[in-house]
């Protein structure tokens, strides 16, 4: 793991000084929801240090899961409540049986996971087919975008695919991109795309949606 990936990786550099990087990273476009969650049990895959919290404070309740100890004992120490819970592992079906989330996160997670990581996650998270949406967000790479190809390498993620390829690998899953949008921050390098996905309905249902730009 090189210098840039080791600081970025430290919780405080990931909340405070990464955003810099892109002028103010201003996350809201992915955590903006058409409706009103406050009825919602939200599973969180890959919280971090609990961005998402930020953004949505209303919710019935929290359940956020992630690996990195550092990050997620940060998230314990700075949002505090009872309907706020946090473990420093992976998701499991179990989890999602006992939980039984309607909504679901994944925030700057699909480019962190191979292939088989992805299915496998949302293979989990349609056990009890209670997740009536999924919410992503991930860099992308760009084709002949020169600029935002250049600053996703310095990701931590190593699965940074194309809108493209992020479709067609979610119509192996148990859910569709029902739809997508893309957005830059202040300083316009990385392009970000956001997926809304649902349930799919049958087997044989084609995973597309247009891709709209923000």
């Amino acid at each position: 793991m090189g210098l840039y990936n080791r600081l970025v990786g430290t919780p405080w550099v990931y909340d405070h000084v990464r955003p810099l990087l892109t002028g103010g990273l201003d996350l809201s476009p992915a955590y903006a929801f058409d409706r009103d969650l406050s009825n919602e049990i939200i599973v969180d895959v890959g919280c971090g240090t609990g961005d998402a919290l930020r953004y949505i404070t209303d919710f019935r309740e929290y359940h956020g899961f992630d690996p990195d100890e550092r990050a997620v004992e940060r998230l314990h120490n700075v949002h505090c409540g009872r309907d706020i819970h946090v473990c420093a592992r992976l998701l499991t079906t179990a989890d999602v049986t006992s939980i039984a989330p309607t909504v679901a996160l994944m925030i700057g997670a699909l480019h962190h996971m191979d292939d088989d990581a992805v299915v496998q996650t949302m293979n989990i998270l349609s056990a009890g087919d209670t997740v009536r949406q999924v919410r992503t967000l991930d860099v992308q790479r760009v084709p002949g975008d020169i600029g935002n190809n250049l600053f996703i390498r310095l990701d931590r993620g190593r699965h940074v695919r194309t809108a493209d390829a992020l479709v067609n690998l979610l119509s192996h899953t148990s859910f569709r991109v029902a739809k997508s949008w893309t957005f830059r921050p202040t300083i316009p390098l990385p392009s970000y795309l956001v997926m809304d996905l649902v349930p799919r309905q049958s087997r044989c249902e084609r995973a597309d949606a247009p891709v709209e730009t923000l």
